[in-house]
């Protein structure tokens, strides 16, 4: 055979083996594609264009984000916008669908009966696994460390600690709060100012003090005082009608906790924790600092519990002296070495810390606003708390601590309701199926997120239809909440928690209708006892010496801004001192 004949014969195999090859991209290239695109699940509810797109439904969330800041009204929004009580969106390529149930009755049922079936997903865990990885919060209810954890706080919640240790520290930092707002108050002539900074350094001064006894030199709130009372209150205006006080630098110690806790609310919001969290580790040296002296302050104070036990001290004041003594008493019964510094217990002490003062300020945050915002809901409470306190009225004083914790104001447990119901400020509870099952007759796939959102019909609007057919057993057969008034179901009225007993007394009634703003059953929020507390003290005190003025325009706007949990963007306050 000539050349020619053998390079000809040589191009003839070539050009079949190169169109093989790029076949074979196109063909790779395609089975990537379609792998990537969402898989809706059979029947729910979706966005039909963001199912035919490989990033799915993040363009939209992406958009809505951009535009507003947040997204947490995006992702609350679906039911209504679909009219659904069960929808599912797409939140990453590759990835299986997110649901969103808004439907009280079937969430109440998943959360209080069906926890084999569901429990805290993944990405939920993922939020916490890298700050405090030891927390209860970062582990699901099967896992062999998740017991000794609740045990190791089980006294945190206990009223002993809440009434006597708790309950102090809450009602000396809301005095404190009260002489700042006083002084502020009269040097701006009462104009109004942000309230925010202020409630969430409130916040954060009753929890500390809570969790390790803080004295007063690390106090937020009375540290401000002081330097105003020493140095005079300065203050700016602005075109608005408001004004703004300067806050002086925090100390150290708090400084570093809260910078911890600000980066544990970006990895709480962030779609992609782990990775966030991998590489501020690596490329952020400052974080890294703050850990390891975060670590430091909690070491701190736990040594300072255990020489104040081996000092013959058996009346704890603090939740790391409780924990300290718990720790004592497990291992005396287990028969073992004391392991007062364990990584469990530093996580448990500054995930407390954590989630209690963001919980409370962002709380306070919107009750003050509502209350502000319906002035005839405000007198009527402040008459309520004027007669269940009918000696600290005669005696024009203040209600002491034990007055408070103890009294019965049905009128004040539904304020508190109804802010919370309103304000929402934790609107989504996750959940992961752990095994395949069926949610209002959809059969939906293991390891499928599922949003339980306690923000949309049924809590704030009228609920979508439903019909027993599909519902679980255990539904149908425990439904024993109220629905809530369609007519009014919008509004702000405290009155819907409140109902006449057989004897004819006006009571409180927890059970009057859907609300979930601190979830449900073993795994709903640990902190809710505390959470009722500390609005039942401060909303009293506020209300005994403060008139919260009604706003209008920007000030009184609803923006929200997403961290650990859901706060208004602008909390200002107006207020006229009352004279006792």
């Amino acid at each position: 055979m000539d050349s020619e004949a053998v390079n000809n014969a040589q191009r003839g195999v070539r050009l079949p083996l190169a169109t093989i090859f790029l076949a074979s991209i196109i063909l790779f290239t395609y089975c990537v594609y379609r792998r990537a695109l969402p898989k809706p699940i059979p029947g729910i509810p979706c966005d039909k264009v963001a199912a035919k797109k490989v990033l799915g439904s993040l363009p939209s969330m992406y958009s809505h984000y951009k535009q507003h800041g947040v997204v947490m009204p995006w992702l609350t929004g679906h039911n209504l916008k679909h009219n659904a009580p069960l929808v599912q969106f797409f939140g990453a390529p590759f990835a299986q669908p997110t649901v969103i149930l808004s439907d009280f009755q079937e969430s109440q049922d998943i959360l209080l009966r069906r926890g084999k079936e569901f429990d805290r997903a993944d990405r939920t865990l993922q939020s916490f696994e890298g700050m405090i990885p030891n927390h209860h919060l970062a582990m699901r209810s099967n896992d062999p460390r998740f017991k000794g954890n609740k045990e190791l706080v089980r006294d945190l919640m206990s009223p002993k600690f809440l009434h006597e240790a708790s309950a102090v520290q809450i009602y000396e930092k809301s005095l404190a709060l009260i002489n700042l707002w006083s002084v502020k108050v009269k040097a701006s002539g009462g104009k109004p100012f942000p309230a925010r900074q202020d409630i969430f350094d409130a916040a954060l001064d009753m929890v500390s003090g809570a969790a390790f006894g803080f004295k007063d030199d690390l106090s937020l709130i009375k540290r401000q005082l002081n330097h105003f009372l020493s140095n005079g209150v300065k203050f700016e205006e602005h075109e608005n009608g408001s004004v703004d006080f300067p806050r002086i630098p925090v100390v150290a110690e708090i400084a570093t906790l809260q910078a911890v806790a600000d980066h544990l609310g970006t990895l709480i919001v962030s779609p992609i924790p782990r990775l966030t969290y991998a590489y501020s580790m690596l490329t952020n040296s400052k974080l890294r600092q703050d850990i390891a002296k975060k670590d430091e302050i909690i070491t701190a104070q736990i040594k300072k519990s255990v020489e104040s036990l081996k000092d013959g001290d058996e009346n704890p004041q603090s939740a790391t002296d409780y924990m300290v003594h718990r720790e004592f008493s497990v291992a005396r019964k287990e028969g073992r070495e004391l392991d007062l510094f364990s990584r469990r217990a530093m996580d448990e002490l500054f995930g407390y810390i954590v989630a209690g003062h963001e919980t409370t300020s962002s709380s306070l945050s919107w009750a003050l606003k509502l209350i502000a915002d319906h002035q005839p809901e405000q007198d009527k409470l402040r008459q309520a708390l004027w007669e269940a306190f009918p000696d600290a009225t005669a005696e024009k004083r203040v209600p002491t601590v034990k007055e408070i914790t103890t009294a019965n104001v049905p009128y004040l447990d539904g304020i508190i309701d109804e802010c919370l119901r309103l304000g929402q400020p934790t609107p989504l509870v996750a959940r992961e199926a752990m095994v395949d099952v069926i949610v209002l007759g959809h059969m939906i796939p293991k390891g499928v997120t599922i949003l339980i959102n306690s923000s949309g019909p049924g809590y704030t609007s009228s609920p979508t239809e439903v019909a027993d057919s599909v519902r679980s057993e255990t539904s149908r057969i425990n439904n024993a909440v109220g629905s809530w008034n369609l007519d009014d179901v919008h509004l702000f009225k405290p009155e819907r928690w409140l109902k006449t007993s057989d004897s004819g007394e006006v009571v409180y009634d927890s059970q009057a209708g859907p609300f979930m703003s601190f979830s449900l059953g073993p795994r709903g929020c640990f902190g809710r006892r505390l959470a009722y507390l500390e609005m039942r003290i401060v909303l009293t005190l506020l209300m005994w010496n403060f008139r919260f003025a009604k706003l209008e325009g920007e000030l009184a706007k609803y923006d929200t801004l997403e961290g650990v949990t859901v706060m208004p963007r602008n909390c200002y306050v107006g207020l006229e001192r009352l004279e006792l």
